[in-house]
C-alpha cells in the first residue's frame, strides 16, 4: 500500500550546541504563539565559524501587537515583561527609557546564549529529529 503522506522538514529550525555565540541582531517579527502575542528577534550567528549563517530567535511575550503580524511589526510591552528589562540592562547606558526601541538592536553583534528546546507546548519529549535551538539570553551589545 502506497503512502500519500509526506513530512517536509525543510525548514525545521536549526539545531546547534547550547553555548555563547557572537551575531547580529537581523530584525523582529510579531506573530501569536497560540492566543499570547509575541515579538521574535533573530540573529545570524557570526562565530564560531562552525555555524556561521546559521539564524536563532529569541521569543518574548509582549502586551499586544499594535498592528497585524510582521516583519519588524509594533507591539506593546510592560515594565514586568522579560524584553523590557532585557532592553534596560543592554541600552539603558546609551538611550533614555523612553527611546528604547527593538529596532535599536537591528545590525548590531550581540553575544547570545542558545539553549534545546526538547520539549513541546505540551511538555511532552520531541525526538531528536524535532528538536531545535533558540535564544535563551542576549548576553550584550558588543561595542
Amino acid at each position: 500500500m502506497k503512502s500519500d503522506v509526506t513530512i517536509d522538514i525543510s525548514n525545521k529550525p536549526v539545531k546547534i550546541p547550547c553555548g555563547e555565540y557572537l551575531a547580529v541582531c537581523m530584525r523582529h517579527e510579531t506573530a501569536p504563539a497560540f492566543t499570547t502575542p509575541k515579538v521574535y528577534i533573530w540573529f545570524s550567528i557570526l562565530e564560531p565559524d562552525d555555524y556561521q549563517g546559521y539564524e536563532v530567535y529569541a521569543a518574548f511575550n509582549v502586551q499586544k501587537h499594535r498592528s497585524k503580524p510582521k516583519k519588524n511589526g509594533s507591539f506593546v510591552i510592560r515594565k514586568h515583561h522579560k524584553l523590557t528589562s532585557t532592553l534596560i540592562r543592554l541600552l539603558s547606558s546609551r538611550f533614555s527609557v523612553k527611546e528604547m526601541k527593538v529596532d535599536l538592536l537591528h545590525g548590531k553583534l550581540c553575544r547570545i546564549s542558545t539553549r534545546l528546546v526538547t520539549k513541546s507546548y505540551r511538555q511532552r519529549d520531541l525526538p531528536p529529529l524535532l528538536q531545535y535551538s533558540v535564544v535563551d539570553e542576549i548576553v550584550s551589545v558588543e561595542h
